[in-house]
């Protein structure tokens, strides 16, 4: 066989992390690149695997073409929009957020965040558990049972040590990664963590198919844990509010409340 032959193409073919299907494979971004660009800075990722951090945007290649310039992209103009509207802003001290949102596209949007950075950084379990959600995140249909709830964190205010003049610590950041959780139930949820900036979005994932009383009391125990954990997001509303008393400031607990497994 001479290369560039059919043949040597599909060698070079894999499956498609999305659809199975088995194509040529292109560059997804684990972050919509529409919001690595309004950063106008350069970002730096952490790898858990390598527990190191390197400069650039994390993408992935196993994604075929029709999900990502189709299926995919029109999640990430949808992201993109509301990155720019309202998460990119940084919550100062004393304010209170209205949310604004589309249920499934959030949804949607987050799990395929979640998802891609699974892959990127190999973690075997929380990509297995992503493996029925993907039909959704494509085509929006047969909405899974995922509780998504929102934790605004606002900057915080912090004196120099070596001037004792005021200053901030602002949660300027892009986040995905485990969130480490040991109450009740918690061998039957996985919960993972979206953040943009002042904006924490919590995912929680059922690995088995539960009841209401489990659900019931596995989110009463996580939603009184000691790290906040955020309002819900009603399915059926499109816009959540979240008074003052609701929000946290930014705290390096935050920071390094998820596990090492990291993604992002």
């Amino acid at each position: 066989m001479f290369p560039g032959t059919n043949h040597d193409i599909l060698q070079k073919m894999k499956s498609c992390a999305y659809c199975d299907r088995q194509a040529p494979m292109t560059r997804e971004h684990i972050w919509p690149d529409n919001i690595i660009e309004s950063y106008g800075t350069e970002l730096h990722t952490y790898n858990g695997n390598r527990q190191k951090f390197h400069k650039g945007d994390p993408v992935i290649k196993d994604v075929c073409s029709d999900c990502n310039s189709e299926k995919l992209s029109i999640l990430d103009a949808w992201i993109g929009g509301v990155f720019n509207a309202q998460l990119k802003s940084i919550i100062q001290p004393g304010e209170s957020v209205t949310f604004k949102y589309n249920y499934d596209l959030l949804l949607r949007s987050l799990l395929k965040i979640s998802f891609n950075a699974a892959r990127a950084n190999g973690n075997s379990k929380v990509i297995e558990e992503h493996q029925y959600l993907r039909e959704y995140i494509l085509e929006g249909r047969s909405r899974p049972r995922v509780e998504v709830r929102l934790q605004i964190v606002t900057a915080a205010r912090v004196i120099k040590s070596d001037s004792n003049e005021l200053d901030q610590f602002t949660p300027t950041m892009l986040r995905s990664g485990l969130v480490p959780f040991g109450g009740k139930h918690s061998d039957k949820f996985l919960v993972r963590l979206i953040a943009f900036n002042s904006y924490y979005f919590y995912l929680v994932i059922p690995i088995f198919k539960s009841s209401n009383s489990i659900w019931r009391e596995f989110l009463d125990a996580f939603s009184n844990s000691k790290t906040p954990t955020g309002v819900p997001i009603e399915r059926s509303k499109v816009q959540l509010f979240i008074p003052v008393q609701r929000t946290t400031y930014f705290h390096p607990k935050l920071i390094t409340s998820l596990s090492p497994d990291d993604e992002a």
